[in-house]
């Protein structure tokens, strides 16, 4: 079930989130005098912040064991994980982890132009098309004719969006279900293999 109820405290901040389906999906939250969080029950150990004088107060040096890095901007470059670059207008650039990297460029109206990996390149022509060239003479065009319809090939899909605008489920043609995934408390997708 897609059931939640949420608890607040005094300062209206998010105690917590029970998903009434499945309760493994409930978190907790604790805070800090100052606000900022200080665990997560998704997260396992404390957010550790710089002291109150510096210049990033509400960024955590580190998440549990993860050790927390920024750049100048404020944009976070590692998460223990992932390291992250970013270009002069604060958008995403690389993201890495482990032996593969994703390379994202803009075209000079600031969207997404390409995204190149050690496994795959899409190109991303405007808003509503993504190109596959993988194989060249035979590229595999997705298009987005309507702000809910995917098109990949010759076959559609309809894009189910909730309150947010957020995409919880794809079906085909015919109504069957293709892919669907939850959002955590703060957005974070819970189906990590969703591909819309």
């Amino acid at each position: 079930s897609d059931s939640w109820t949420y608890g607040y405290d005094n300062a209206d901040r998010l105690t917590s989130s029970t998903n009434l389906g499945d309760p493994t999906l409930s978190e907790s939250f604790v805070y800090a005098a100052n606000d900022n969080m200080a665990s997560r029950t998704r997260v396992a150990g404390t957010y550790v912040y710089p002291a109150a004088t510096s210049p990033r107060p509400h960024a955590p040096v580190t998440v549990g064991a993860n050790a927390m890095a920024y750049d100048a901007n404020g944009n976070l470059t590692s998460d223990g994980s992932r390291t992250l670059a970013w270009d002069e207008a604060n958008r995403l650039k690389t993201v890495s982890l482990a032996s593969n990297t994703v390379n994202l460029s803009y075209g000079p109206d600031g969207a997404r132009a390409k995204k190149a990996s050690t496994f795959a390149t899409t190109l991303y022509p405007d808003a509503s098309v993504e190109i596959d060239p993988a194989i060249p003479g035979s590229e595999i065009y997705t298009r987005y004719p309507h702000p809910d319809v995917k098109v990949v090939g010759a076959t559609k899909f309809f894009l189910h969006r909730d309150h947010l605008a957020s995409v919880r489920m794809v079906t085909d043609g015919s109504g069957a279900i293709a892919e669907a995934t939850n959002y955590a408390t703060y957005g974070e997708r819970l189906n990590t293999g969703f591909q819309t």
